[in-house]
């Protein structure tokens, strides 16, 4: 808007109409004038809201709607992320650029071989990330981004769906909170290490930690976790996927005074009740007092136990009790994790679902993950 033309208007009703338009029109606006700068950092400044996207290719619509679907989303996102978290399954990441026309050409003389070389060393990841995501958020909001098999997104009622076998891409959006810091840490051959990451970023209430299928130094980097952490005070979750931008995986660490989590392992033999009081064990944290969300690391095998009866799903318990809070994931063959409850009394969760104590190993095959994270927003 031309600055000689802005319309004379008082504090109060600027402030009521900037409450209506996005956060990059926002960033536009105050540029204007001095007082428009004043209001539109003070309105966003009030927007701590978590946010979310989930787009699922449906067979009814041209291909290209998805990319447009996604890029309206991604300009009218309310909040000025500070960080985001996304997974993408594996139909859409390997057809990509037919679901994105924008996306730059990835055609070469050997197809096939060329793409697997993009695949190995991460570019093709970071074009696919940066093209869906990353061009539309701010410059210094990092994307942790993921493809596995099957993810977990959230739709506009905050119910949980899971994908499977579809082009589909999920993402969450965590809000700048004072007291609260989101670090991303991508581990290689010489830096897979926690110790130190941890440490600069002390005290780290939760990591995320995502590692693709075989890797040979995922086992060395629990044992430093558990070497340097013995206590564990902090929530964990994890999981083995398919392809992450780092070749060894990363981390994404929460700390901060104005953040907490906590964690618990479902087990494939835990019945409904179990589930239901492990799950219950959040209401006395008082996580649920503030803005949450939930990410969930699901067993790949649940189909494949006949031991639990078919309609016993974490997510499906999940939604029913906590229908307002977000639930985000992964699905894997693979999951590390533990349980781990703050300001939570020891006696009370040896009670709660049959709670036991972890400190030999972090990986499981047969179970899932759920880790609880909560800011400390106004």
């Amino acid at each position: 808007m031309d600055k000689e033309h802005v319309p004379f208007l008082n504090h109060d009703v600027i402030a009521k109409i900037f409450r209506h338009i996005n956060s990059r029109t926002l960033s536009k606006c105050a540029q204007v004038c001095s007082l428009w700068y004043e209001i539109s950092v003070a309105e966003k400044e009030r927007r701590t809201s978590i946010l979310w996207t989930l787009k699922v290719y449906s067979p009814s619509n041209e291909y290209s709607v998805m990319e447009s679907e996604l890029f309206n989303a991604l300009e009218n996102i309310p909040i000025q992320p500070a960080f985001c978290i996304a997974s993408m399954t594996i139909p859409l990441f390997k057809d990509f650029k037919k679901y994105f026309p924008s996306f730059g050409s990835t055609e070469h003389k050997n197809k096939k071989q060329r793409l697997g070389e993009d695949v190995r060393k991460g570019t093709y990841l970071n074009k696919v990330k940066h093209t869906a995501l990353a061009a539309f958020l701010p410059k210094n909001c990092p994307v942790a981004f993921t493809v596995a098999s099957r993810i977990l997104g959230c739709n506009a009622d905050c119910k949980p769906i899971k994908i499977d076998g579809c082009p589909a891409i999920s993402a969450v959006y965590i809000p700048e909170v004072p007291g609260v810091k989101v670090s991303y840490f991508r581990m290689h051959k010489r830096n897979y290490n926690l110790s130190r990451f941890l440490a600069k970023n002390s005290p780290v209430k939760c990591i995320l930690i995502f590692i693709p299928r075989g890797s040979e130094y995922s086992n060395k980097l629990i044992q430093t976790l558990r070497l340097d952490n013995k206590d564990l005070k902090m929530a964990v979750g994890g999981a083995f996927v398919e392809h992450t931008e780092s070749f060894l995986g990363y981390v994404t660490a929460f700390s901060g005074p104005n953040i907490e989590a906590a964690s618990v392992v479902i087990h494939m033999n835990d019945g409904k009740e179990e589930i239901m009081a492990k799950f219950g064990t959040f209401q006395e944290t008082g996580l649920l007092n503030h803005k949450c969300f939930a990410y969930m690391f699901h067993s790949d095998k649940c189909s494949f136990f006949c031991d639990r009866k078919p309609e016993i799903f974490e997510k499906e318990i999940f939604s029913e009790m906590y229908p307002n809070v977000p639930l985000f994931g992964i699905y894997s063959y693979r999951k590390l994790g533990c349980n781990y409850l703050p300001n939570f009394p020891k006696e009370k969760i040896l009670k709660a679902g049959k709670f036991v104590e972890n400190r030999r190993g972090f990986f499981y095959s047969d179970v899932s993950v759920v880790v609880l994270i909560s800011l400390k927003a106004k």
